[in-house]
């Protein structure tokens, strides 16, 4: 019964963007710290993490912005996480600019994008669930979200810290663009 529901339900999509908000919201929260202090001069490890610990409170927001998506501009959760993702992609582009405007200007957008993510994280991983109490699976759909979007944190701090070694902060922020968009 469980299988057929997966299947038929379409929660194996739902699956994709729950990895991708995952990967977004941890791996950016893990790289600002490192991005921060390698793109600004004087600004120690130690601030760029108080920095950080900022975004995480402000993040809480995003439970606000959920519940005004859902259900009040959309009745479908689905399509308000997937307004969380355009509502951040102005933002992630906006990164671009990092080390040649003020800081607090970067904060702010990682902020906003981690905020979103946030929002997106109620809606795919706390509403989309109960949708599914009664099938009487609330709890299995809602741990296979949980399994995929742990997954997404685990790659996101392999790639991303691999890309900004590699290739630089601008190239990660490239990624960070391409996950927000999709």
């Amino acid at each position: 019964k469980f299988l057929t529901i997966l299947l038929s339900s379409g929660l194996v999509i739902l699956l994709i963007p729950s990895f991708i908000r995952t990967s977004l919201d941890a791996g950016l929260k893990a790289w600002v710290p490192t991005m921060i202090t390698e793109s600004y001069v004087g600004i120690s490890p130690g601030f760029a993490n108080v920095l950080t610990t900022i975004i995480v409170f402000v993040n809480l927001g995003g439970i606000f912005v959920a519940s005004v998506l859902y259900p009040k501009v959309t009745k479908n959760s689905f399509f308000a996480s997937g307004l969380c993702f355009l509502i951040s992609v102005p933002f992630t582009v906006a990164l671009l600019l990092i080390g040649k405007i003020h800081v607090a200007f970067i904060v702010l957008f990682l902020a906003v994008i981690t905020t979103m993510m946030y929002a997106a994280h109620q809606l795919i991983d706390v509403i989309i669930p109960a949708h599914f109490a009664k099938y009487g699976c609330s709890g299995g759909v809602a741990s296979i979200i949980n399994a995929i979007a742990s997954y997404g944190a685990v790659v996101a701090n392999v790639l991303f810290g691999y890309a900004a070694q590699q290739y630089g902060w601008n190239s990660t922020i490239v990624i960070w663009i391409a996950f927000a968009s999709a």
